[in-house]
This record gives structure tokens, sequence and C-alpha cells, in this order.
């Protein structure tokens, strides 16, 4: 009995060793190569999609969703990014863009750009964002990143000012687009215009 447990002792110390030497090993690999693992496994959590990429953010999408849990990947996200991954796409450079969704009235498209070992370079939402409930107001957001790298997001929007009984005022109908213009550089910046509003004819 007491040899079983000299024995057992001394397997459990090669063990320990054995798993010592294996933890350095993959340490010195993941700082060799550069490989951040939890990156890769943040990374992992978004569905790959092509350019041209286009997003309406009040309808239902056809790419699956997948949570993010921001305990894990708090260093990934900002703290408005929102919870749920929604696509990567081949870049235009040495870099690894993402679009992570923000649950509002509707969802908001954030685009961010890493280095390959997980170091954000930038980040910024990619929508007008003006949707949300009122007396007599319609709206449809739109992004698109093209094939260029180019980046066109806009809300169109309808509406009217609602009297004291809460009913629409006719003669205060306004029908517009908010639209801003980007693009995305070799480098990973992510450069947009400011907001422009552009009225629109029935």
């Amino acid at each position: 009995m007491r040899y079983t447990n000299i024995r057992s002792a001394m397997w459990g110390s090669v063990i320990v060793a054995a798993l010592a030497a294996c933890n350095s090993t993959s340490k010195e690999a993941e700082n060799n190569n550069g490989t951040d693992t939890v990156f890769v496994s943040f990374t992992n959590r978004y569905a790959m999609a092509s350019l041209p990429l286009s997003f309406k953010g009040c309808d239902q999408q056809p790419l699956q969703f997948k949570a993010t849990d921001l305990g894990t990947y708090h260093r990934f996200l900002s703290e408005d990014a929102g919870l749920l991954s929604y696509c990567t796409f081949k870049a235009n450079g040495n870099y690894i863009a993402v679009i992570t969704l923000a649950e509002a009235d509707c969802l908001v498209p954030v685009l961010s750009t890493y280095t390959k070992d997980g170091k954000k370079i930038d980040e910024k939402e990619i929508s007008i964002g003006s949707c949300g409930p009122d007396c007599d107001f319609t709206c449809s957001e739109y992004m698109i990143i093209n094939s260029d790298y180019s980046i066109y997001t806009s809300d169109t929007i309808t509406y009217r000012q609602c009297d004291s009984l809460n009913e629409p005022i006719r003669a205060t109908r306004e029908h517009y687009v908010l639209y801003r213009t980007g693009r995305l550089l070799p480098t990973g910046k992510i450069e947009l215009t400011k907001e422009t509003k552009l009225m629109l004819k029935d």
C-alpha cells in the first residue's frame, strides 16, 4: 500500500513536470508566432462574409449572430459595442476587421480593426442611428462596405410633427436622408465624413 502511494506520488510529479513543460512550450510558441489564443477565439465567433457587404439595421439579417462574452473578450470590445458578433471579412491590409452589433431600436453595426496579435487599431459605429419611437416617424437604416473598401451609411426618414392630441400635422411632413461616406484604409484606420442631410422628393 505504501509502495503504491509512493509510485502514485512519483507519477504525479512526472505528470506535473510534463504539464509544466507543455505549458512553457505553448507560451513560448505563443510568444514566438505572436498568436493570442483568446483573440483567435474571439475572431472565431464571427461569420466570414464577402464584400460588398450590406446591412439593414432594422431588418432581420441572414447571418447567424453569436453572443460574445464581455468578461472574456472585454479587452477587444468597447463598453458600448454590444454583445452580438456579426461578421469578419478579408481585409485590404495586414489587419483583421470585425463587425459587432450594438442593440438599440435597430441593430447598430460597429466596425473594429485589430493587428494580427489582437491590438485594436480603430473602432467606429458605421450607422446614423436616428431610428426610434415617435408620433409619426418612419426610418430605414442602411450600411454598405463596397468591394473597394469604401463605406456608405444612411438613414432615410419620413417625419411629421404631432399636435397635443398626438395627431400628425400634415403641413409639417419632411422626407429626407441622413448619410455619411468613408473608407477603410490599408492601415486598418476607418475614415468617415460628418453627417449630411439631403431633402428628398416623393
